[in-house]
Order: structure tokens, then sequence, then C-alpha cells
């Protein structure tokens, strides 16, 4: 049971894990899209020839998803970030991302910190998560309109620092290192319809302080692999692709089939559900033939539910070549001969045997059906020395079940009356011989008529009479006369005639029936012992 049950249970993680791929591989196909394709294109043009590409950026499969953080998603982190920023109901996200901002330190230089970057249809917010007393707190540090943006700058290599042209008389300009910078160029243009200009240069510009513009060199330098790093006022990155290179070509992903769970009791393979199960057994069903009826040609049977749609063809004429064999036709009684009439029969002439043909012979009987166990003769008489072994007697025919190496087969006898082991040195194979061929078919031949039968003398035969009684009858005895049997046991007294009051001779023969027989044979045979005594 234990067995089973991890067998199922091993089952049912298997076929969740492929519901949860096949979920995932249609929700990735259905989200990302022709619509992401379009803007990641789109957004190669805002910056194609203007700035080095990372190489990350022109993959096939890179795709512009927007709402990284999940903003508008309900429940979870995204649902939090919106609370705490105080992100209005109405307002839809375009692209929300993490990334770094340039915090001025009093008496020392600028260092990044971690922040978040939030675009919407209407604002720029800029979240803060901090520890504070041992509680994380989540707060907009800064939320700038989307009409009061004068600018973005950005430098003309494949660093990811650009900055935002708020044009505020209190706070400086946000300088940001975002790693999706050109996906968040792309929503902010589609947002503003390339009202606001996007700036490309060998540095970045920005007001440090209010009304106090300031650049940010970028520097390339090869000793930086893949992040940048900002030092005393310059950006260090790392060489870039072209500017002009082409993004490669979306992948077409390959025709995979699903993988099917065929292990377990989960899911059971149908062949196309039960209408066609039941359509697949009447195919399977059998199709009577149909016969031919007295004096009819062959009739066609009826074709299968797949061929009646296919077009029927044209039955052509038969030509003088083909010929249509008679049924054979059974006799009337008028034309069979009875012995009378065998001078009004017609003589068999070769009329005759050309116009009725005689009917095929019968199949041969089949052969009869081999042994499940082969069949052995006992060359020697055996006697058995246990009660597991099966004596012998020389010529038996056995059964063998079954065969061991150790030179003792267990064996049975043909009426399965007795079964037990025997030494396979005692015994030979009885091989049967193959059936004979059937016998070749015989030419049907008109009976003979049959002879005439004898005249009989009288018209009925005698039946033969009673043998006749024995010649010597008793003496000095008077013949009995003929009574009436009676059914019952009977001895009759005096006959009416009289007779001597002390003889028994005018006793009748007891006679009866079923039970009383017997005592009125031994009754009689008594009476004539006294009586033939009587006449000593």
């Amino acid at each position: 049971m234990a067995i089973r049950i991890q067998r199922a249970w091993r089952n049912y993680l298997r076929y969740r894990i492929e519901c949860a791929t096949r979920i995932q591989r249609f929700w990735r196909k259905k989200s990302g899209g022709e619509p992401n394709l379009k803007l990641r294109d789109q957004g190669h043009k805002v910056l194609g020839g203007r700035k080095e590409r990372r190489r990350y950026s022109l993959v096939g499969y890179r795709r512009f998803l927007g709402d990284y953080l999940g903003i508008d998603n309900k429940g979870g982190s995204g649902e939090v970030l919106r609370r705490a920023a105080n992100i209005g109901p109405s307002e839809t996200t375009r692209f929300s991302c993490r990334c770094e901002l340039l915090v001025s330190k009093l008496g020392r230089s600028s260092k990044p910190e971690a922040r978040m970057i939030v675009l919407t249809e209407s604002n720029i917010y800029i979240i803060k998560q901090a520890l504070i007393s041992g509680q994380v707190q989540i707060s907009a540090e800064r939320t700038i309109p989307v009409r009061s943006v004068k600018f973005v700058s950005a430098s003309n290599l494949k660093d990811d620092w650009f900055s935002i042209g708020a044009g505020s008389a209190q706070e400086p300009d946000p300088l940001i290192n975002c790693v999706f910078k050109t996906e968040f160029f792309t929503q902010f243009s589609v947002l503003t319809r390339n009202a606001i200009p996007i700036q490309i240069g060998d540095a970045i510009q920005y007001n440090k302080k209010p009304g106090k513009p300031a650049a940010v060199k970028a520097v390339k330098d090869p000793n930086v692999r893949r992040d940048d790093l900002y030092k005393s006022g310059q950006i260090h990155t790392g060489p870039g692709e072209p500017p002009n290179s082409i993004s490669k070509a979306t992948p077409k992903g390959k025709a995979v089939a699903a993988k099917p769970v065929k292990s377990g009791g989960l899911l059971k393979k149908s062949t196309g559900g039960k209408l066609s199960q039941q359509a697949a057994a009447a195919n399977r069903r059998p199709t009577p033939a149909s016969q031919p009826l007295p004096g009819r040609g062959y009739v066609e049977p009826p074709k299968p539910q797949t061929e009646r749609m296919m077009p029927q063809v044209v039955p052509q004429p038969l030509t003088r070549q083909e010929r249509v064999v008679p049924v054979p036709m059974p006799q009337p009684v008028s034309q069979l001969t009875n012995g009378y009439g065998a001078a009004h029969a017609r003589n068999a002439s070769t009329e005759s045997h050309d116009s009725i043909r005689a009917p095929p012979p019968p199949p041969p009987p089949m052969a009869p059906a081999a042994p499940k166990d082969p069949q052995y003769k006992a060359m020697y008489d055996f006697a058995g020395q246990t009660s597991g072994e099966l004596s012998l007697r020389k010529d038996e025919v056995i059964l063998i079940t079954q065969k061991e190496s150790n030179g003792w087969w267990l064996a049975k006898r043909l009426d399965h009356s007795a079964s037990g082991w025997t030494p396979a040195a005692y015994l030979e194979e009885v091989k049967t011989a193959p059936p004979p061929p059937p016998p070749p078919p015989t030419i049907s031949r008109p009976p003979p008529p049959p002879a005439p039968a004898v005249a009989k003398t009288n018209g009925t035969s005698a039946k033969p009479g009673p043998p006749a009684p024995p010649a010597k009858r008793p003496a000095g005895r008077k013949p009995a006369p003929a009574t009436p049997r009676d059914s019952g046991y009977s001895n009759g007294g005096l006959q009416a005639s009289g007779g001597e009051s002390g003889g028994n001779s005018g006793r009748v023969t007891p006679n009866g029936g079923g039970a009383g027989l017997a005592g009125g044979l031994a009754e009689a045979l008594r009476a004539r012992q006294k009586a033939l005594r009587g006449d000593d």
C-alpha cells in the first residue's frame, strides 16, 4: 500500500508540473507576443545610431514588458508599493524597475543609493525603501509630473546613467542608473508623443542644484567589464557594441508537442472520446454475408459505412464470354422416381449434365487440436519408491506438465487420476502424425432407380400361431370346464355339475395378476400333486 501511495504521489507531482509548464508556455505566448516585439523595435529606433549598445539589448528574445515590479497587479509586493507611494487607482503603470539614484553628501562626493522608479500616465515616482528602528518603511521620495519634464539626457557610451530635467526651483534634477534605460526612454516617448527631447552627448547634463547646471562625463574604461562605476564626477564604463548595430530577429519557437502523462492512472489514453470509441466498435462489428436465394444469381454484400459515401461505379453489361453459373434448383416431387414410375423417368443425358451441375463437395474435416501437454510413452516398468513418484507400466502413455534438468519430469495420467515425478530416461515422446490430406472431390451421379417391390401373396403377412399343447394329459380326469379367470386370487368350490365332496379336482387353476400370481401358482401346484396322489 505504501508503494502505491508513493507512486500515486509522484504521478500527481509529474502531472502538476506538466500542467504548470503548459500554462506558462501559453501565457508567455499570449502576453509577450506581438505588441511587446513592436515596442522593442520602436525603442531601438529612438536611440539608433547615437548611443553604443549593450549585447543584451541586441538579443532576439528581448521584450519590453514595462511593469517589472507589478504595480498594477492585485496583491503581492506591487500593491504594497502602490499603496505606500500614494499612486492613484486610476493611474496606469507604463514602466517600473529598480534603479540607483546619485545622492549628494555634505562635505564629500556623491554616492549612488538603491531606489525604485515608476512611470505612470501622469507622474514619475522615485520610491525609497529604508529600515528605520527595525521596521521597513516605504515612501515616495519624489514625485515629478510628466508635463514638467524639460528634457532627458544620456551619454553616447553604453552606460546606463541618465538624468531627468525636472525644472524644479527647489530640488535638483535626479541622476539615475537603470538597466532598462532604453525601455524607459521608449515608454516616455510614447507617453509624451516625442514632445520632450532626449539629449545624447559626451556628457550627461543636469542641474546639480536648482538653477546650477552641471555635467557628468562618461569615460570608456577597458578594465570595467560589466557594471558601470561612478567616481569623482565621472562614469567609467566598458566598450560596447557599435551604435549602428541591428537587433537580432525574434527566434521562432520550435513546435514541441505536449508531453503526455502516460505513466500512472491519473490520465488514460483516449482515442477521441466516447463517440469515437462507439464508432470504432461499430466498424469492428462483422457484417453478415448475404446468401443467394433459390433461382437467383449472386447478391452483392452490403458495403461498410466508410464506403457508402464513395461514388458508386456503374456496372457494365456482361460480355458473351462471361457466363452466370446457375444455382442448382431442387427437383419437384413429380419428377422423383418411386419404383412404379421408373419407365416414365427421363434418361440421364448430356443435356441434363450440362444444365445442372453437381454441388461443390463439403469442406474437409478440421484436424483435431493438438494436446496442450506433450505425450510420452514409457519404455520400461517403473515402480515409485515414494508418494511423490508416479509408477509406470511399459508402453503406458502419459502427459508431461513440467521438465526439470535433474532428470525427473512431472507427469500425470491421461485420465488425470494420478500425477508424480518420473525419470526422463524411461520415457520417449509420442509424435502425432499429421492429418491425412482431404480426399479428392467425387462427381455426384444420379442415384439408380430402386428395384421393384416383391409382390406379396396375401394382403398381410400371417403371424405364427401358438405352439401345440403337450400330447400327454393326466389320466382319470375330466377336463375342467372353461371358466372366466378372475383377476384376484380364486379357488372355486365344487363344480355345479356335482362331484365328490372330498376331492379337490373341481378346483380351478388359481389365477391372478399383480402380487397374487405367485401364490396362485403355488396353490395350483399343491392341488395337482394332491390330486395325483389321490388317483394313485
